[in-house]
């Protein structure tokens, strides 16, 4: 008796959607452009494409947030002869949250400075007359 051929029927491959910082013109790279691989196994790619603002934006309160949350479960580790728990001593929990805050306030704006410092090497890179890196 001769074997049957298996055959399973794959799903479709859900898209993939990229989200990069635009150049500021729009002509490039319009949003939504959906770039087509070959084959029904590989995953189309739409690219998503963000303002150099909203990103550096993005970055900011996501560092901040990511900090402050940090800073407040530090804080509320149970009590040890640790250094750094012993260092930040407040009365109460709104005390806490301001001291967190400018902590946080002080490491987003160090991470805002490098975002825009990268924004503005690939700015350099586009326009090498405009820098003097010619």
């Amino acid at each position: 008796m001769p074997e049957e051929e298996k055959v399973t029927e794959s799903r479709p491959v859900e898209p993939v959607i990229v989200t990069m910082i635009g150049t500021g013109d729009g002509s490039r790279l319009p949003s939504g452009t959906v770039a087509e691989t070959p084959g029904l196994h590989m995953p189309n790619v739409i690219m998503n494409v963000v303002p150099p603002v909203v990103a550096v934006a993005v970055r900011f309160a996501y560092l901040f947030f990511f900090t402050l949350s940090g800073f407040l479960t530090v804080r509320m580790a149970p009590s040890t002869d640790s250094m750094v728990i012993q260092a930040i001593q407040q009365a109460d929990f709104y005390s806490l949250v301001i001291a967190g805050a400018s902590v946080a306030m002080a490491s987003s704006v160090n991470g805002a400075i490098k975002d825009i410092t990268a924004i503005l090497k690939g700015w350099a890179a586009k326009y090498p007359l405009a820098t003097g890196s010619v």
